[in-house]
């Protein structure tokens, strides 16, 4: 009987696309940032590069700000999880693994030295500094090494 793989195509071979609509004229400068293809000719092999462009662009652009908020507030709109289970549910989405024990230890150090005290009484509320946080800690797993590189 055969198995699907479940990370990846059907076909099995670890690909990732990004679709979207592309107009010549107004091209997204992440994209091309990324090697976007120019949309004038035909190109039968995408360019493969790794710049200090790509890194700087991931840390500074406003998308990716956005979405790593957006993911923030995503994961603290869970109530009743803790700290621990939130960075693993951060690993298993952005890496598809579990983090390691060194992982966990240096993100909760983080948050330790990073969250104060606030007025509220809830142990998990969502103050903006509880949002601000994460969405740091967000980022970082969008910078990472692994998350922008397939093996």
């Amino acid at each position: 009987m055969w198995v699907r793989n479940a990370n990846g195509p059907l076909d099995g071979d670890r690909r990732r696309s990004v679709y979207q609509e592309t107009r010549r004229n107004f091209l997204t400068p992440l994209m091309v940032t990324f090697d976007l293809p120019i949309p004038d000719t035909t190109v039968g092999r995408r360019n493969q590069s790794n710049v200090p462009a790509q890194a700087l662009a991931l840390m500074n652009d406003p998308f990716v700000h956005s979405q790593s908020a957006a993911w923030a507030r995503r994961l603290l709109s869970e109530a009743g999880i803790e700290a621990t289970e939130r960075i693993q549910r951060l690993y298993l989405q952005a890496l598809g693994r579990n983090p390691t024990s060194d992982e966990v230890r240096t993100l909760r150090d983080l948050l330790a030295k990073q969250t104060r005290p606030t007025n509220s009484t809830l142990p998990n509320s969502n103050t903006e500094d509880e949002v601000r946080l994460w969405t740091e800690i967000c980022h970082t797993l969008f910078l990472t090494q692994e998350f922008s590189h397939v093996p």
